[in-house]
């Protein structure tokens, strides 16, 4: 009786900041990092929606997500906090690091004994991306993503048009 008229849509302004939001939400990032990555984007030649996309889906945290050794981004991010990916041979302990072709990076050995990891790799229901290479233990970048490859539920125009005002 007292719930949403018919007649009311939220405005477009409103369809943005949501959008906005789900994509904060699915990368686990704070505003202050999105406008980060937004003003990166702006700056790299090419389209600024896949550019930005790509500036995201080449986190560290969403690599080893991607890689399938763990369960969730913040899992990821987790693991590599506590020090347990390598990339090039050297620890990285930070998340946002910006993994690039040709970047090896490698689960440590005490991480391959964690039971969400194992349970995380041994998973047949999700599929690896075609832009990096696994070996269980070991996963490499071997191109740079394209938009197909990226999460098709984001509507990366609207996040663009928000920042864009």
């Amino acid at each position: 009786m007292h719930g949403l008229k018919s007649g009311i849509r939220t405005s477009e302004y409103g369809n943005q900041l949501r959008e906005k939001q789900k994509l904060k939400r699915l990368y686990g990032l704070t505003e202050n990092q999105l406008k980060g990555y937004f003003r990166k984007a702006e700056k790299l030649e090419g389209s600024r929606g896949d550019n930005f996309l790509k500036l995201l889906e080449t986190r560290l945290d969403n690599v080893v997500y991607k890689l399938r050794w763990a369960p969730s981004r913040r899992m990821a991010r987790q693991l590599i906090c506590h020090g347990k990916i390598t990339v090039n041979g050297k620890k990285v302990r930070t998340a946002s690091y910006q993994v690039t072709v040709g970047d090896e990076a490698k689960l440590s050995l005490s991480a391959t004994k964690l039971r969400p990891v194992e349970e995380s790799i041994s998973r047949k229901d999700v599929e690896i991306p075609s832009w990096l290479k696994v070996d269980k233990w070991a996963g490499k970048m071997v191109s740079r993503p394209a938009r197909e490859q990226m999460p098709q539920e984001v509507k990366e125009s609207l996040i663009i048009e928000f920042y864009s005002r």
